[in-house]
């Protein structure tokens, strides 16, 4: 896109960062609830979620809808490709309700009960209707739903290998790859300087995403190299296989030789004492470093807007987090590095 068709997309983007919930502020508001939900609204956040008599769960739903409204308003200033990179990145708020559904299939069998009220409201740019999915009321009518979009091949072939080993954590994996396989493609249709940017951040994500999924896998699930390697996102296509393959058999060996081989370039260090849980936050604090980065120097380029919503859903979670950690009477210093 040229730079003129960036002008009122970069204008509204800077307005989207200066409202966004520093790092550096959210551990501020954690001692006090009130103050955390009442500092939404100047967020860009729907001003409801600062009443506190709405429930937790109905709370964090509305914050998901509330990054839902927020993105719609920077699509309407992009054109073309563009357009259509940024509509598909809030495609990831539809394939949450699908995950949604699909539990939900798999705990109470046929004719599930799915209330509206359950599932994000993704709005006029999303790709399902929140009101359709919650019709779903079987496996096969959920397929039908998918038929005509990028999921429907993935889940046609996932659900057939979930008949056969009742595995729903590979089906759900299925559906994951597809649509970052989707995002991948859709990045490799924009320029040069766009497709360059996009593929690097989208390649470093799913990196991250997938050393974390090995690591439970191979060490929670006990799984083997190989076996654990089919659940991987990026794996294959976008990453090589090699490095999962040949990972050590000890969890700290393993994230050392994955991060070298992934996230070549990136500064990453173990800490101690070392554990899962401090690896995860380790590669998702440097991911978000570079989503940071993202932001410097020339500004034209679709890179600021996807770290922008890299960003924006780990708001979300952070603020999800502050509120669940509160809610089971946490520590703040217990709170504090999920933030």
């Amino acid at each position: 896109m040229k730079v003129w068709a960036y002008a009122a997309l970069n204008s509204k983007l800077r307005g989207m960062r200066a409202k966004r919930l520093r790092p550096e502020v959210l551990p501020a508001l954690v001692p006090d609830p009130s103050a955390l939900r009442s500092a939404l609204p100047q967020a860009g956040y729907p001003e409801i979620l600062a009443d506190p008599s709405i429930p937790l769960e109905d709370w964090e739903r509305g914050l998901w809808m509330g990054m839902a409204r927020i993105w719609e308003s920077l699509i309407r200033f992009a054109r073309g490709n563009v357009k259509a990179f940024l509509q598909a990145l809030l495609f990831r708020l539809d394939l949450h309700n699908v995950h949604t559904v699909l539990s939900a299939l798999a705990a109470f069998g046929r004719e599930p009960e799915i209330s509206p009220l359950r599932l994000i409201d993704t709005g006029k740019y999303g790709l399902l209707r929140r009101k359709a999915l919650a019709e779903v009321r079987d496996f096969p009518s959920l397929g039908q739903l998918l038929r005509h979009t990028f999921l429907g091949k993935a889940y046609w072939e996932g659900l057939r290998e979930f008949e056969v080993r009742g595995d729903l954590l590979a089906l759900s994996t299925a559906l994951d790859r597809a649509y970052f396989a989707y995002l991948w493609d859709l990045g490799g249709q924009l320029g040069v300087e766009d497709r360059t940017l996009c593929h690097k951040l989208l390649r470093e994500y799913g990196a991250v995403q997938d050393i974390i999924a090995f690591l439970r896998l191979r060490f929670l699930r006990k799984l083997g190299n190989r076996e654990s390697l089919s659940y991987l996102v990026a794996g294959g296509k976008v990453l090589p296989d090699r490095p999962f393959l040949d990972a050590p058999d000890s969890l700290d060996e393993a994230f050392g030789k994955l991060t070298v081989a992934l996230l070549p370039g990136l500064s990453i260090s173990l800490t101690e004492p070392f554990s899962l849980e401090e690896a995860e936050r380790i590669l998702w604090r440097t991911f978000y470093s570079e989503c940071g980065r993202a932001f410097r120097g020339y500004p034209f380029h679709i890179g600021a807007p996807l770290a922008q919503f890299f960003l924006l859903e780990r708001e979300v979670r952070a603020l999800i987090a502050a509120a669940e950690g509160r809610a089971l009477g946490l520590t703040e210093a217990r709170i504090k590095p999920y933030l």
